[in-house]
C-alpha cells in the first residue's frame, strides 16, 4: 500500500538525520545551492538485475537525455548525482563536467573484502547513502531510477524535508 504524503510528515520527525550527518547535508546543500539543483539518482551495483527483472530498469542513456533536454533550456542548469557506483558517478562528471555536483568522490581503491570479491557490491558507505537521499530530497526536481525504493523515498520525503531545512536553522541552505 502507497504512503501518502500526509502520512510522511511524522514518518519523517522519527527517521531524521543525526546533527553531525545533518551539518554535512547543510553545508554541502548551501554550497552547491541544491535547491536549484536537479537530482538524479542512478542506481547501479546490485540493483541492476533486480530492475531488469521486473523491466524497469533505467539506463545511462536515460539520465543523459533528461540532462540534455534540461541543459538545452539551461546551459547553466546543474544536476545533483546520487549513485552508488563509481563507475557511473565518473562517467557522467567526464561527460557533463561541472554541470555535475556529486557529494563526495567514490573512492577509487575500494578495500573492504566485500567490494574485493563481489563486483556488484555498492560502492557507498550507508552514511553517504542517507546524506545522498535528504539532498536529493531538497533538489529542484528528481528523476530517480525505476523500481528503486531510494528513489522513492527521496521524492516522499522530498516535501517535508524542504519543509524542515526551511522552517529551521537549516534554512540557511538558500
Amino acid at each position: 500500500q502507497d504512503i501518502t504524503n500526509k502520512e510522511i510528515a511524522p514518518l519523517y520527525a522519527v527517521i531524521r538525520p543525526v546533527s553531525h550527518i545533518r551539518e554535512k547535508i547543510v553545508k554541502f546543500g548551501r554550497e552547491c545551492k541544491i535547491f536549484d539543483c536537479i537530482g538524479l539518482h542512478i542506481r547501479r551495483t546490485d540493483h541492476v538485475k533486480a530492475a531488469m527483472g521486473v523491466n524497469k530498469y533505467t539506463n545511462d542513456q536515460s539520465f543523459r537525455d533528461i540532462i540534455d533536454r534540461e541543459l538545452s533550456k539551461n546551459q547553466s542548469q546543474r544536476f545533483f548525482v546520487a549513485t552508488d557506483n563509481r563507475v557511473t558517478q565518473d562517467l557522467f562528471r567526464k561527460t557533463y563536467g561541472e554541470s555535475i555536483v556529486v557529494f563526495s568522490d567514490i573512492a577509487a581503491d575500494l578495500s573492504s573484502e566485500e567490494h574485493k570479491t563481489k563486483k556488484d557490491a555498492r560502492h557507498t558507505s550507508l552514511s553517504h547513502a542517507i546524506i545522498d537521499v535528504y539532498l536529493l530530497a531538497l533538489c529542484l526536481r528528481i528523476y530517480g531510477s525505476g523500481e528503486s525504493s531510494f528513489s522513492t523515498l527521496a521524492e516522499r520525503l522530498s516535501p517535508s524535508v524542504k519543509a524542515d531545512y526551511m522552517c529551521s536553522e537549516m534554512r540557511l541552505l538558500r
